[in-house]
């Protein structure tokens, strides 16, 4: 997995920048963040390009993972596709979490937006949504 650039990224935001994680911010990265590390692993053995971009000190926290998918050897440079999926802390207090799949990553508005109240975010909903993204992603290439 590719590293963020310094400016998108720097140190986890539980670890400095003047204050611990909110609860549903912490308990957003505890549960995407594994998953996301190994789901790369496994893509970037297969010879994709991936990226996640850790937002979560912004405002409003996000993680944003980025797929490239391989080219086949006749594929002109330049003409990958790539593909974003981010999840976003929204409402008052980080209420809700949306997941939004970009196919297009330089579209105005996401190809697929899902919802799920912070409370209610479990493994299943993450894992089924990161599933879809990577089937979607890998059909289009």
């Amino acid at each position: 997995m590719e590293p963020a650039s310094e400016e998108e990224s720097a140190e986890r935001p539980s670890e400095g920048r003047g204050g611990a994680l909110s609860r549903e911010t912490a308990r957003l990265e505890a549960l995407i963040v594994p998953r996301i590390e190994a789901l790369s692993r496994r893509l970037v053995l297969a010879g994709h390009r991936t990226r996640l971009d850790d937002r979560l000190a912004k405002d409003p926290p996000s993680l944003r993972f980025r797929v490239e998918p391989r080219r086949g050897p006749f594929d002109p440079p330049g003409t990958g596709t790539a593909s974003v999926l981010e999840f976003v802390v929204e409402g008052d207090g980080g209420r809700a979490v949306a997941g939004k799949i970009w196919l297009d990553p330089l579209a105005r508005r996401p190809t697929e937006r899902r919802g799920i109240r912070t409370v209610d975010l479990e493994e299943a909903w993450v894992d089924r949504l990161l599933v879809e993204f990577i089937e979607r992603t890998l059909a289009r290439a």
